[in-house]
């Protein structure tokens, strides 16, 4: 059971750090597109997301993964919180006059269509859950209390959750049907260039946290640990699992999938499957096997999670999976 916990734990950041790269790239190149002049049609390949990518992977991103402690990041997650409170302003602020030509579209109160794909993403958010047990373990000895404890999951789970809801809510209301997955796609010219930049600021920040939990499950899931490999063989697995999450992006890149359809089904996938997984299948198999008394009235209530689990990953992946052949359809 341990190594399937951490190698679904590790597909769920596998897929966080795809979607991310998508959203780099791709916010990266429309600004330099934007500023050499280049037309969407344009090929010159120094705004394309091939050359793009891989030369931010490897001057940005790659330093910042070769730290070993996820507590090592404290820092660094400060700077990645402003810079994504920022963006969430920019939505708030100028999203009501940036939207206006999508007013008159009627507002869907519900679809459960879209709740059903899209419950993937939500699931997803919840990952940030499963990340607070490393952070708790990078903490000096002394402080690993129950009072630490709250104050690392609860906290940084509600303040993310606000985000969300509050940037998904202002985005919705303002683009209608238009809404991006990436919703600074919906803001286009030389005003937006700072939040964009601060936006892909922010993912650069934040891969490397998600990348020291990936990179630890991997080798969890090896027999191993992160934190003890030699320096040689350490070098190799954080390069090797960039380069080959890069490769990824580069297939789906080519593929035609655009930046913002990535990012989202790579969400609703990763959250529907995997996170549905650890979040409400395991801990309700884990109860029900753990626990001996069979009158314990909460032993019901285990198995309806599991259970609530496996219809989450059927739904999500049957809406996604439909999503997708209708935008492949609609673009042919």
């Amino acid at each position: 059971m341990p190594s399937t916990f951490f190698f679904l734990l590790q597909l769920c950041n596998f897929g966080g750090l795809l979607s991310y790269f998508t959203v780099v790239g791709g916010q990266t190149c429309d600004i330099l597109k934007d500023l050499v002049g280049a037309s969407d049609g344009d090929s010159r390949w120094y705004t394309q997301e091939y050359a793009v990518l891989p030369v931010v992977v490897a001057l940005a991103i790659l330093p910042l993964c070769l730290t070993r402690r996820f507590g090592h990041f404290v820092y660094v997650s400060y700077l990645s919180i402003s810079a994504i409170a920022a963006v969430v302003l920019c939505v708030l602020i100028a999203g009501p006059s940036e939207g206006k030509q999508y007013r008159s579209e009627p507002i869907l109160w519900i679809s459960v269509p879209g709740m059903a794909q899209k419950f993937g993403s939500v699931v997803f958010a919840i990952a940030c859950a499963y990340a607070a047990f490393h952070a708790f373990v990078s903490l000096r000895p002394e402080l690993q209390t129950v009072g630490q404890w709250d104050r690392v999951s609860s906290l940084a789970i509600v303040v993310g959750t606000l985000m969300c809801a509050v940037t998904g809510l202002a985005g919705y209301l303002c683009f209608r049907s238009s809404t991006s997955g990436d919703i600074l796609d919906n803001f286009q010219g030389p005003n937006f260039y700072f939040f964009k930049v601060l936006l892909v600021t922010h993912l650069i920040l934040y891969i490397p946290l998600d990348f020291v939990v990936m990179r630890h499950s991997f080798c969890k899931v090896l027999g191993t640990d992160a934190i003890e490999l030699p320096t040689g063989r350490y070098v190799v697995v954080t390069v090797g699992l960039l380069t080959f999450s890069l490769g990824v992006v580069m297939v789906l890149y080519y593929a035609g999938v655009s930046e913002g359809d990535a990012f989202g089904y790579i969400l609703d996938l990763t959250g529907g499957v995997g996170n549905a997984m650890l979040g409400f299948v395991l801990p309700g198999i884990f109860y029900a096997r753990l626990n001996k008394d069979p009158g314990d009235p909460l032993l019901a209530r285990a198995r309806g999670l599991a259970g609530w689990g496996v219809c989450v990953m059927a739904a999500v992946s049957a809406a996604t999976a439909a999503a997708w052949w209708s935008s492949s359809g609609s673009s042919e």
